[in-house]
């Protein structure tokens, strides 16, 4: 049979070596559902569309030519297929026809937009260092040449391990390889490949310096980091300058050769080129003597000033205003003589920081500080501010000695008055010399910006965000300033007047020379210290007064907690489908949900509905009797079927005020819906079930006596006789679906059936003829000229029933029945769970939040989560479950106690007593001992014992049920779709389960799973195996690990398929990729498993739930550009903290955190937009952090908490973060020791006052 390959896809084929046939996503098997969506399709074809021999692909172009690793060409290859594939489908919703259609050609707007995204950086590093990128210009290769340059940047950022946190080295990669990409012969000596001759150079250098912070314990000032490798890449000093044209540099590497192509190419018979390229990097290694590139971080308490210096000039000044205002009295001279003083005061404290500036350059590399643009920056800020401090200071001496100070008035009022409106037209015109660099003469304005590096610059904000910024600090030091003036400045004024001019020195017990002749100065200090440090402290307090204040306003506008309990969620249930069709559905646009309720809305809010219910009861949450009373029936005889805990106790109330008060009932019925809805229910319910009973004969049937009629024409005036005998109809009905309610009997009495039946047709016959009711037992033979026999009876119990015209009543129909007529008010308070009710409210409420569209599962951005793991608890051994603690308290023991009605639930689950399977675990816990043997037939009963467990505490097993939810949530919403758009798919199943595949990844960077298989003691050996049970359970999880084989260090990815653990790709690293904080680089690692355009950051303390996964695709949406504003680069996400259930001092704690994860990160990212990335479980844009360095910074004892760093890295190069609470994603928090507990706290007090200066500092503009 004839073969074509694609690449290394055969198709036709399938391959018995498990090296060849593992997968990851894309299977080999061109059969498989995913393979044959359109775009996988078009996306895989256009690669192979080269000028190569046939059969290959861009990829084995690039293997030949770079010889890069055979694993890494299959993981990048399958990366771009996805990439592309998403692209294509982003166009689904829009044009449905042009996707599935039969043209296999991608369009070149698709591979273009995917281009830009990955290029950016690049091109903005080649514009910073004045080089020519590649251009693609050809438009017949278009396509081509940018499929190329993706794929070779992908290559390159696959293989560079720890090279990754240095983008701008990547960059610089690309930039030499690009252009090798035509030329023809071998680049590498042989023996070589690009992993030993170009990354393995690179890495040896940080692992050097790296070691030097380990082993010899020095200052992290005198070794490099991460950074300071990567700033080697943000100057000219790796390229030749020609001396004719420094503007437009050359675009080759300083090497002894002029051909660029000789940088990596060997020529048999001369020197290896390689060589070059490593003594180039030492090189230039060694050109920056061993110092810091652009900045060095001094450990002084002088960052207290220089760090902080806006915040301290505000303060000073502001304080400097207040006391003028209230020594001034009524003089509006000596007022303006003391206000003036502001201007020596802000030109010394500026002074002092750029004194500040010159000593905190010092170590930095003698190369950068050349740069004319960095040294007189420096030098002109110190020579400036230094002027103008003498100056104003000579002058307001002068202006205080003279009398009266008239013209020294006007000559200290010119120059300030000239430089604040310098100043602020410096900041008004900032955003348009940012937007006029690319003019030479323009270009040299950044200066005044100190935008000379290449972070940092360009992060003016529109105006309306300044605005809003300055409108929130104006009010908040306009607060301030008030309380401060009026409770402690001039209440001290009035009380120092009087102290300064007294003659009579106070005597001390101790000897003053400090008062004597000096006006009591130290009583006039002992009065004003206490107040001026509380002037300074006190921001904080009106900083948290101001954050609750604007953050209740802004939770109030985006509708938060708007249901805040179960009745305000029964009394709005009915409103609930229309908003979720507008919020949850890929359906045309709509900006509000329509009036009224359509079934078919109805219908599909069910599903998701009882979906929900259902993962409640399987995580244990309710019982089944809750579950039964929350599930909501898709429809019934064209009537929405709402749950029965809206309708509880409505049937029996609504006949107990008939019978006591109709009036009353009248009333109800207008007020209450849900009555009306219940009574108008039962009574269809109860005629469809008698009419199934009797099996459809005529003879009896209720309709034929004029019943409807009948109850058409009662009132509130209609006599009590008549609602009497509706109770007793009522009564009547309600045993008879007792009676055949197999939960309750044990086996039906046929019967009895019978008996009640004829008994309620003549019951009914009364109340319609307005008879008296014949008060005897049996009325069979005398009342009906037919008597209902047994075998008429249609229940499936009935042996003798030998012909049904209708098919037998459901036992759940049944069972709804009985408990619409038999339930009480007490139903409807489901479910009684605290955490089931706090999910159920927060997702109905965000159905009334502001959300984007949800699009179709097609058209929905791709995205993966990634959890890192170091040896925590996977799952709870049995043996765990019984260890006492210090306390003497084991496990099991303590979450029964804590969680009792969620115990009781996994043993109504189970069906099994506490007795029974407290004796199947206490063998279980034997086996290890050998005491005892365990029958398998209780294994299923031990393993859900050990995961209701697990997932109570902070272990691996909950993290990843929770993030598995995404796939449950997405499979699901395909599959609603696919059943919908696909009338004629033959498996609608299977392509849901493809385009589940193609959305969503979950990895999990099991750093030391390789050495847990391998090692001596048990526990860890059963960690291991947990984690494989983890990967048997939870189909599309995905484990990486490093791996090492004596010195050589390899990524793995591993999948559990029907044969065992299968691994997927194997990559070979320079070297032990730990070289830094272990969980940044344990993510570093594994972040080239991941797929998609989106990637959630995710700990091993968070857990997720199902309802909120089916919001991701409408979070995902806030990445699309908006109409204003810039876009989005990190959505930060609502965080719950579930463990304030555990003591009073959990609650205490997580309202702590909560208050900082809610209104807290509210109020940061609006108003402030100052928002950073504090390892809540924050979506990032993938591709935008892929290609500039990552999702957090890895640099030992610099990088200490390596997630608000990459928030900071994210800001300094134009990203945007937001925050979004319509979503929310459950946390835990910490464990932690007495002595981590008292750190932290000092550490959480530490960080509010940092975070409040850091604020105040206005980092838009700080940190540049």
């Amino acid at each position: 049979m004839a073969v074509r390959r694609l690449g290394t896809y055969e198709v036709g084929s399938s391959s018995n070596n498990p090296r060849t046939s593992a997968y990851n996503i894309l299977p080999l098997n061109a059969d498989a559902e995913i393979c044959k969506l359109p775009e996988v399709k078009a996306a895989r074809n256009e690669l192979t569309r080269f000028p190569v021999k046939e059969g290959d692909d861009v990829f084995d172009l690039l293997k030949e030519k770079f010889l890069f690793q055979e694993d890494n060409i299959k993981n990048q290859r399958e990366h771009l297929i996805l990439l592309l594939s998403n692209a294509r489908s982003a166009d689904y919703d829009k044009d449905p026809a042009s996707v599935k259609g039969k043209d296999q050609d991608l369009p070149v707007a698709t591979v273009r937009s995917l281009f830009e995204k990955i290029m950016d950086n690049y091109w903005k590093w080649c514009s910073h260092v004045r080089i020519r990128s590649p251009d693609c210009r050809r438009e017949e290769e278009d396509k081509q040449c940018m499929l190329k340059h993706v794929a070779l940047y992908l290559c390159i950022w696959g293989e560079a391990a720890n090279v990754r946190f240095l983008p701008e080295c990547i960059c610089f990669l690309f930039h030499n390889l690009a252009k090798l990409l035509e030329h023809q012969g071998p680049l590498y000596p042989e023996g070589q490949t690009f992993l030993t001759a170009i990354v393995t150079p690179i890495y040896e250098k940080i692992k050097e310096e790296a070691d030097k912070g380990k082993t010899t314990n020095q200052k992290h000032s005198k070794w490099k980091n991460y950074d300071d490798f990567n700033e080697l890449f943000w100057s000219n000093l790796l390229f030749k300058l020609p001396q004719d044209n420094p503007i437009q540099p050359s675009n080759q590497l300083h090497l002894p050769e002029d051909d660029p192509i000789q940088h990596f190419q060997h020529n048999p018979g001369q020197p290896s080129k390689i060589k070059y390229f490593k003594d180039h990097f030492e090189d230039a290694y060694k050109n920056t003597e061993s110092k810091k590139i652009s900045y060095v971080e001094r450990r002084t308490f002088f960052h207290l000033y220089h760090s902080f210096v806006r915040v301290w000039i505000l303060l000073i000044v502001l304080l400097e205003i207040l006391v003028a205002c209230a020594f001034s009295g009524n003089s509006l001279v000596l007022l303006l003589k003391l206000l003036i003083c502001i201007g020596p005061t802000y030109f010394v404290m500026m002074f002092l920081k750029s004194v500040l500036d010159v000593v905190m350059m010092i170590g930095i590399s003698v190369q950068v500080l050349s740069r004319c643009h960095v040294k007189a920056s420096i030098i002109f800020q110190l020579l400036f501010y230094g002027a103008c401090s003498f100056g104003t200071i000579f002058l307001y001496r002068k202006m205080i000695l003279e009398m009266p100070p008239n013209e020294i008035l006007l000559w200290m009022l010119v120059p300030l008055g000239a430089y604040v409106v310098i100043f602020i037209l410096r900041h008004a015109v900032r955003r348009q010399v940012e937007r006029m660099e690319r003019y030479k003469f323009l270009a040299c304005l950044n200066w005044l910006y100190r935008d000379y590096f290449y972070v940092g610059g360009r992060l003016s904000e529109k105006g309306f965000y300044y605005w809003r910024y300055a409108l929130f600090w104006l009010l908040l030091l306009g607060c301030k300033a008030s309380f401060s003036y009026f409770f402690q400045i001039k209440p001290l004024a009035e009380a120092s007047k009087s102290i300064y001019p007294h003659n009579e020195i106070v005597i001390y017990q101790w000897h003053d020379l400090i008062s004597k002749r000096n006006h009591n100065a130290l009583a006039l200090m002992s009065l004003w210290a206490p107040v001026i440090l509380i002037y300074l402290l006190d921001i904080q307090i009106w900083f948290t007064v101001f954050s609750a204040v604007v953050g209740g306003i802004l939770g109030s506008k985006d509708r938060l907690a708007e249901i805040h309990s179960l009745d305000m969620l029964r009394a709005r249930f009915d409103t609930f489908p229309a908003e979720l069709a507008v919020r949850l559905l890929a359906s045309k646009k709509q900006t509000s949900a329509p009036k009224g309720i359509i079934i078919s809305q109805a219908k599909t809010f069910s599903k998701f509905w009882n979906q929900i219910i259902k993962c409640l009861r399987n995580e244990d949450y309710i019982k089944d009797y809750e579950e039964e009373l929350l599930i909501m029936p898709e429809g019934f005889n064209n009537y929405i079927t709402w749950p029965l805990f809206l309708l509880a106790g409505k049937v029996s109330l609504a006949i107990k005020l008939a019978t006591e008060n109709p009036e009353e009932l009248f009333e109800r019925l207008k007020n209450d819906k849900f009555m009306s809805l219940a009574i108008r229910e039962a009574y269809a319910s109860a005629s469809y079930y008698y009419d199934t009973l009797i099996d459809g004969h005529k003879d009896y049937e209720i309709k034929k006596l004029g019943i409807e009629r009948k109850l058409s024409e009662i009132d509130k005036s209609s006599p009590d006789k008549e609602y009497k005998h509706i109770a007793r109809i009522y009564r009547k009905v309600k045993k008879l679906v007792w009676l055949t309610d197999m939960d309750n009997q044990k086996k039906v009495n046929i019967r009895a059936v019978a008996d009640a039946l004829q008994s309620i047709y003549v019951d009914v016959s009364k109340f319609v003829k307005n008879e008296k009711y014949v008060q005897r037992a049996d009325v069979r033979s005398t009342t009906m000229p037919n008597e209902i026999q047994v075998e008429d009876i249609n229940l499936p119990a009935n042996e003798n029933k030998r012909t049904r015209r209708q098919k037998p009543l459901e036992p759940k129909f049944i069972r709804r029945l009985h408990w619409l007529l038999a339930s009480t008010e007490a139903h409807s308070s489901v479910p009684k769970n605290e955490e089931a009710q706090r999910r159920l409210q927060f997702f109905t409420n965000s159905l009334f939040m502001r959300m984007p569209q949800a699009p179709s599962i097609r058209a929905m951005k791709a995205f993966s989560v990634l959890t890192p793991y170091y040896r925590e608890p996977v799952i709870y051994s049995v043996k765990d479950l019984y260890l006492d603690n210090e306390d003497g308290i084991s496990i099991l023991f303590y979450l029964q106690k804590v969680f009792p009605d969620e115990w009781e639930n996994l043993l109504e689950r189970l069906k099994i007593t506490e007795k029974m399977l407290t004796d199947i675990l206490i063998k279980a816990s034997n086996i290890s001992t050998g005491k005892d043997a365990f029958s398998k037939s209780d294994a299923e009963k031990v393993r859900e014992t050990r995961l209701w467990a697990s997932y109570r505490g902070q272990t691996l097993a909950r993290t990843v049920r929770g993030m598995m939810y995404y796939r449950e949530a997405l499979r699901f919403q395909a599959c609603m779709e696919e059943r919908e758009i696909e009338k004629n798919e033959i498996n609608p199943e299977a392509r849901a389960e493809a385009l589940t595949d193609l959305k969503f990844s979950y990895v999990v960077s099991c750093q030391r799973y390789g050495e847990q298989k391998k090692h001596t003691e048990r526990e860890e050996r059963e960690k291991a195996e947990d984690i494989q049970e983890l990967m048997r359970t939870h189909d599309g999880l995905r484990i990486a690990f490093v791996h090492s084989e004596g010195k050589c260090y390899y990524s793995k990815l591993i999948k559990m398929s029907d044969t065992g653990e299968q691994e997927i790709y194997k990559i070979q690293l320079p070297g032990n990729p730990i070289l830094g904080e272990g969980k940044p680089e344990n993510q570093n690692h594994s972040i080239i498993f991941t797929r998609g355009e989106a990637l959630q950051a995710i700990d091993m303390n968070q857990d997720n739930y199902f309802e909120e996964a089916l919001k991701m695709r409408n979070l995902l949406e806030q990445f699309k550009p908006p109409d204003k504003g810039p876009q989005a680069t990190v959505l930060g996400v609502r965080e719950h903290i579930f463990t304030g259930s555990v003591s009073s001092l959990a609650w205490f704690m997580s309202k702590q955190e909560a208050s900082f994860v809610t209104l807290g990160q509210r109020v940061l990212a609006r108003p402030l937009r100052v928002r950073m990335h504090y390892g809540h479980p924050d979506v990032f844009d993938r591709l935008f952090h892929l290609t500039r360095g990552g999702m957090s910074k890895a640099s030992k004892a610099i990088n200490v908490s390596e997630d608000v760093f990459a928030g900071f890295n994210s800001t300094m190069r134009n990203g945007n973060i937001t925050h979004h609470e319509y979503i929310q994603v459950a946390c835990e928090l910490k464990k932690l020791t007495q002595e981590k507990k008292k750190r932290k706290s000092c550490y959480l007090m530490l960080l509010q006052c940092l975070i409040i200066f850091g604020i105040l500092t206005n980092v838009f503009n700080y940190r540049k």
